[in-house]
């Protein structure tokens, strides 16, 4: 076989992933390479007749983004403002003055 460049003839040239999109069969070709990208927190867009398909990243990325957050209430205990009223620094209470008159 002739050599062309860096190939010989006959053989296919690989589609290269380019800042971390790849089309799929890079990506399968070098699966490896895709998780190690992923696992540095690169997430990594495969893509299908040029179009987004799916998306590889971490576990643990995925963990957190995936994690069930606090509810509200969880989110006002957990926050320092609920330690700052508890040690009496911080006073929430509404003032029981008499409602204002307005001129109209």
């Amino acid at each position: 076989m002739a050599a062309t460049g860096n190939r010989t003839a006959g053989e296919a040239e690989q589609p290269v992933a380019t800042a971390g999109r790849w089309q799929v069969q890079a990506a399968r070709a070098r699966f490896s390479t895709l998780i190690d990208e992923a696992l540095a927190g690169r997430p990594q867009r495969i893509s299908r007749r040029g179009r987004d398909v799916a998306v590889v990243v971490s576990a643990a990325d995925y963990d957190r983004l995936t994690k069930p957050r606090d509810s509200l209430v969880e989110f006002f205990r957990n926050s320092p403002l609920a330690e700052a009223m508890a040690d009496g620094k911080l006073d929430l209470e509404r003032a029981k003055d008499p409602i204002r008159d307005l001129p109209w």
